[in-house]
């Protein structure tokens, strides 16, 4: 195994990621195979006994063939090493593929430093999840559905966690991103999550109505008697209207000039320091962006889902804005103060 430049080692602070071959399904093949491999040997001892029994066990020792390949495959798959090895240098990664028309599979490992990892994108098709990483001066490395046990996402999160601490946290932190959010809200931004009224709250507000209407003619038809009966129907029509209200209660977020400050009304804000803010990485699920997620330094995450006014990448850039934009920014700043003192 190395790396793109000099041989990759572990290093002490090194972290294996607890991704294994999906095991329970290859359990399940392989006793499959064997169990059917035993019951076509019983039925072949049975069939030599009788007439033609010779060509007929022979008929069905050829069927059996690819079914006794497909067992040697999945019994070397089970032996074969699955890793994902995380450290201050990069990432590597061992899984075991299908080698093309041999009944076996074959060892891969690729090792990618944090700086030549471009990017990680996960990708869903046909309900299968493929996992790509880009590089910067190779191809594209693409892990296959099923292959870890561990989910794709979860496991491009945790890589793209890994690249923002050693790559981009240094460069926010040498660049002081926080300072130019200071500057840029100095006047505070207020947005508030507009409520969508979506097929969940249509039917908690039918449901609520229809329980409480019954409820009351219970109750009036059936006088006291029925109290017992009706009153079951008024909590629940009364615990679905006040969960139709705090869905519809607006979230709101202040962008100012000590931090970010979120919660679900204006008298009840939590303040998030600019300083306290990792980064804002939106969350991209076929090409749509769904949610944005805030991580903090003490590992707490904030995610925020639906219509704020702005879309929601745009959310994430105002909140955890690039290196490279603030070093733009300040430098055509610094450019239009050079040509006024130079006018003056």
């Amino acid at each position: 195994m190395r790396a793109v430049e000099d041989p990759y080692r572990p290093t002490q602070e090194a972290l294996v990621v607890p991704a294994r071959k999906l095991a329970g399904p290859n359990h399940f093949r392989a006793t499959l195979h064997l169990g059917s491999a035993l019951a076509v040997l019983s039925v072949c001892g049975w069939a030599l006994t009788t007439a033609l029994g010779g060509e007929f066990a022979w008929a069905i020792g050829l069927l059996m063939g690819p079914a006794l390949l497909d067992l040697v495959r999945t019994a070397h798959e089970l032996s074969l090493r699955h890793r994902v090895l995380v450290d201050s240098r990069g990432v590597e990664l061992e899984w075991a593929e299908p080698a093309p028309w041999r009944p076996w599979m074959r060892q891969r490992s690729e090792a990618i430093a944090w700086n030549k990892l471009h990017s990680v994108r996960s990708s869903t098709f046909d309900n299968t999840t493929r996992l790509t990483l880009h590089r910067a001066d190779g191809p594209s490395v693409e892990i296959g559905h099923g292959v870890y046990d561990v989910d794709a996402h979860m496991l491009q999160r945790l890589l793209l966690d890994e690249r923002d601490e050693r790559i981009e946290a240094p460069r926010r932190l040498a660049a002081d991103v926080a300072g130019f959010c200071r500057e840029r809200f100095a006047t505070p931004v207020t947005l508030e999550l507009r409520p969508a009224v979506g097929p969940r709250v249509i039917g908690s507000i039918l449901a609520a109505v229809t329980l409480a209407g019954a409820a009351i003619i219970g109750f009036t038809i059936g006088g006291l008697a029925h109290a017992v009966v009706t009153a079951p129907g008024v909590l629940l029509a009364g615990f679905l209207t006040h969960s139709v209200w705090t869905e519809s209660n607006p979230r709101v977020i202040q962008l100012g000039r000590e931090g970010l400050a979120h919660g679900p009304s204006h008298e009840r804000l939590e303040l998030l320091p600019w300083t306290e803010i990792r980064f804002a990485r939106p969350a991209i699920v076929n090409r749509e962006v769904v949610s944005v997620r805030i991580a903090t330094h003490s590992g707490r995450d904030i995610v925020l889902t639906g219509d704020y006014g702005v879309p929601l990448d745009e959310l994430a850039a105002m909140i955890s804005p690039s290196v490279d934009v603030v070093l733009a920014i300040r430098g055509a700043r610094a450019r239009a103060r050079a040509q006024l003192d130079r006018g003056a």
